[in-house]
């Protein structure tokens, strides 16, 4: 029995619709879908988030964010995440809904490098190492960029520069993960969106191996 899968996209749009389009890919090729009926029903809600990539954020997003939920709780979606990591510091008690939630989340790596919004910084939404300020504001400006829809092969070459001194470092933003789609980054890249998406994919087909 396949499982529904509830996507809150919109911070930005272009990441949560490529969080969508690598749920798809991976059941095509790791689980064998084929047919229209083989694959999951997925429902995203690309949102108009208000700013949250500010020093104040605006005390609406959390409100918003909870809206959102709450419609794919009573919608009856059986799994639900946020296809952004900023987002995560506004998550309110999800023991009130009836739904599993599936985390882009994941600090087991706390030796690697953190690359994320500054928000996401303040929030510590992930355990690890942050660089200094003034490589903050160069990631910060390369977010922005990203939202502006210029997926830049300079700023992929930037990051790849930043990360030069460590073994891991983590996309802790999923417009970095929409520039990782575009020019791949090498090394010890963890990439959060895709480990969500392949998460998403195995809980939804209730698989854990791939087909023979």
């Amino acid at each position: 029995m396949k499982r529904s899968i509830g996507i809150v996209g919109g911070a930005g749009p272009i990441a949560g619709a490529l969080l969508l389009g690598q749920i798809i890919q991976i059941c095509q090729e790791k689980y064998g879908c084929k047919e229209d009926q083989d694959f999951p029903l997925i429902k995203l809600i690309s949102f108009p988030f208000d700013q949250m990539l500010t020093d104040s954020p605006s005390a609406k997003v959390a409100m918003q964010l909870q809206g959102i939920l709450e419609t794919f709780d009573k919608d009856g979606i059986e799994l639900v995440s946020v296809a952004c990591n900023t987002l995560h510091g506004f998550l309110p008690n999800l023991d009130q809904y009836e739904f599993e939630f599936v985390s882009i989340i994941d600090d087991t790596q706390r030796d690697a490098l953190i690359l994320c919004t500054s928000t996401s910084r303040r929030n510590q939404v992930y355990q690890g190492i942050y660089p200094g300020i003034d490589i903050q504001a160069e990631v910060d400006a390369i977010i922005d960029r990203v939202l502006t829809g210029a997926v830049l092969e300079k700023d992929a070459g930037r990051i790849i520069e930043i990360i030069k001194p460590y073994k891991h470092y983590i996309l802790g933003c999923t417009e970095l993960s929409v520039i990782n789609e575009k020019y791949p980054l090498k090394g010890g890249v963890i990439d959060p969106l895709k480990i969500l998406a392949e998460h998403l994919s195995s809980k939804a087909l209730n698989r854990q191996n791939c087909i023979s």
